[in-house]
């Protein structure tokens, strides 16, 4: 919890929401590397479980996959931006410069997709799981996902709750493929894709203002996507036996490592 509580107070730093600077993208690399080192050394806490000595195992395919829907999902926020149905609380810049903007957002989503992975993907959930079963453990840790970013200045509920299903989402991701690359990508694509657009950065450190019914409706639906794409992951999770039962479920003699095999 020590070492936790360190990458949290990285990650309540925010390098890159203000001006670009180089000491932010190399303060972003540091945090991005000492997350993946504590991370291999925390992995004998987790044990007995049969996926963690794969879960940080280079996968190019499960990068390339990763990716292509962490931007598929954030397209539609992107077009509604565009056509101007959606946040009205994107104005552009008066001083605006699209490669200073890349790389602000590539600084924030450096650390928001290895590092919030590997402390809620990669830590908090195997920890779960071993009690819990990966259905409650991937909900326990969405929850505290959403929570997390009652941090934002004057957040909405709405917000919470769609970051919530986000996390399940990249839960429901992480125990369907049980690698960690995966769901990486996915929410560092995600995240620099939709902080690129012009003013985004700027609107995140800005009071929000009230949502219209159009975009309560976005955001309802966005939530609703999320939960039905990590149901759909949970569900082939379980042909592939990548579910973990929780304790009260298990025979006696058998371990946490006892796995979910039929389909559900």
């Amino acid at each position: 919890w020590v070492i936790l509580g360190l990458i949290v107070a990285l990650l309540e730093s925010d390098p890159g929401v203000a001006a670009f600077k180089l000491s932010d993208l190399l303060r972003a690399v540091a945090i991005v590397v000492l997350s993946l080192f504590i991370y291999q050394r925390l992995l004998w806490l987790f044990e007995p479980s049969p996926f963690l000595a794969a879960s940080l195992r280079f996968n190019a395919r499960a990068i390339r996959r990763g990716s292509t829907l962490g931007a598929v999902l954030v397209v539609p926020f992107i077009l509604m931006q565009v056509s101007g149905w959606f946040g009205p609380s994107y104005p552009r810049p008066e001083a605006f410069n699209q490669f200073d903007t890349l790389l602000r957002a590539l600084t924030i989503s450096l650390v928001a997709g290895v590092a919030e992975e590997i402390m809620f993907r990669g830590v908090l959930l195997h920890a779960f799981e071993k009690v819990l079963g990966s259905w409650w453990a991937c909900w326990l840790q969405a929850i505290l996902f959403g929570l997390l970013h009652l941090t934002r200045p004057d957040v909405q509920l709405i917000d919470v709750i769609e970051l919530a299903t986000a996390g399940m989402l990249f839960g429901a991701a992480y125990v369907f493929t049980r690698n960690l690359w995966f769901t990486i990508s996915l929410h560092l694509v995600y995240d620099w894709i939709l902080l690129s657009y012009p003013g985004a950065i700027e609107a995140m450190l800005q009071s929000p203002p009230a949502y219209s019914a159009i975009e309560y409706i976005v955001l309802a639906a966005a939530c609703a996507v999320n939960v039905g794409i990590g149901v759909y992951f949970m569900k082939r999770a379980a042909e592939r036996g990548h579910l973990l039962l929780p304790q009260w479920k298990l025979a006696p003699g058998l371990g946490s490592d006892a796995v979910v095999k039929q389909v559900l």
